[in-house]
């Protein structure tokens, strides 16, 4: 893949792989809990296999940002431990782990959710690369499958810089 970098006026290559979609497509934003009382009621609320029934094969955690990192639901992806104790693992990477395990033994994506109504990136000034890089740097980080990118900048569209 060519990425061209508009301010160093460079290109660079990087490595790509396939990305399979499973269709048909249904997704699933997890905002909130129904309930925080137990792991096994957060686990019920994040549609985890094994805890509830459902049909998404994906799932979008929301939000993070670029001027405050994970928000919402992404606060518990980002910290699970504090949470749900031991229910999945040790540490927040051994929850994370199995967590996304269950997932996609079960065929389902986990993806995070960027922006919403939350946050209008354009329009507050954020660098779109450095947001960008962050922004990977977290699904990398926490073994997410993908983004959402939930653009919501209306302002930023009015004004034709969105």
């Amino acid at each position: 893949m060519q990425i061209y970098n508009n301010q160093t006026n460079t290109t660079n290559t990087t490595n790509t792989t396939n990305i399979t979609v499973n269709y048909p497509i249904r997704l699933a934003y997890i905002n909130q809990f129904s309930t925080w009382s137990t792991a096994a009621g957060i686990a019920k609320s994040m549609g985890i296999p094994g805890y509830s029934n459902h049909t998404y094969n994906y799932f979008c955690i929301a939000f993070w940002t670029c001027s405050q990192g994970p928000l919402d639901i992404a606060k518990f992806w980002n910290d699970p431990k504090t949470y749900m104790g031991t229910l999945f693992g040790n540490t927040n990477d051994e929850i994370r782990t199995t967590m996304l395990k269950k997932y996609h033994d079960a065929g389902i994506k986990v993806m995070i959710s960027a922006f919403g109504a939350t946050e209008k990136p354009t329009t507050a000034g954020a660098n779109a690369n450095e947001c960008a890089n962050r922004l990977a740097d977290y699904v990398v980080a926490n073994k997410l499958d993908g983004v959402d990118l939930d653009y919501e900048d209306t302002q930023a569209f009015k004004a034709q810089t969105g």
